[in-house]
């Protein structure tokens, strides 16, 4: 507070010399980060928390692919085992040893496997998407900027330094 205080009566001192530019030190701490600590805590609390929920909905997202994987492959496993079964079955039909009834079981056989095999399919090709959605991951929480907080000598340096510049750029007005 002591140094809030001599940065105003400083500022108030100068403003005659330097054209009123002095009296930015009063506005000073406030636009270059004052004492509003308490602020800045809630908003860095706020980050962490929101941080957190990130990584747990994450590690949730992790464990629903993980999932999907693990249901995808047992999918495409049945398929291929399906498959593997259809092969079978058309062997018996095209075998000329094989009994009518042989046949003719086989072919309802096949017809239901290889409905099975479309509806598998469709299943996978849902699975397929629903892998690829939660393989999204959404960015994390971006860390709150805020401005370095600043000491009395580095603000009294960014004082005179604007001061410096003004007095600079102000064009003298030369008498002939």
């Amino acid at each position: 507070m002591k140094q809030q205080n001599l940065i105003n009566i400083a500022s108030i001192i100068a403003a005659p010399f330097t054209g009123g530019v002095s009296l930015l030190g009063l506005v000073a701490p406030y636009v270059f980060g004052g004492s509003d600590d308490n602020n800045s805590n809630q908003i860095m609390k706020s980050w962490e928390m929101q941080n957190e929920q990130w990584k747990i909905m994450i590690e949730a997202n992790r464990e629903e692919v993980k999932r999907l994987r693990e249901e995808r492959a047992a999918k495409e496993n049945k398929i291929k085992n399906n498959s593997d079964e259809v092969a079978r079955l058309n062997a018996i039909i095209n075998n000329p040893h094989s009994s009518e009834e042989e046949k003719n079981n086989a072919k309802k056989r096949i017809v239901l496997l290889e409905d099975d095999n479309k509806k598998l399919k469709k299943d996978l090709a849902k699975l397929v998407k629903d892998i690829e959605e939660k393989s999204k991951v959404p960015p994390a929480p971006s860390k709150p900027w805020s401005f370095p907080k600043l000491g009395l000598l580095d603000k009294v340096l960014l004082a005179s330094g604007t001061v410096l510049l003004i007095y600079l750029l102000i064009p003298e007005n030369k008498k002939k």
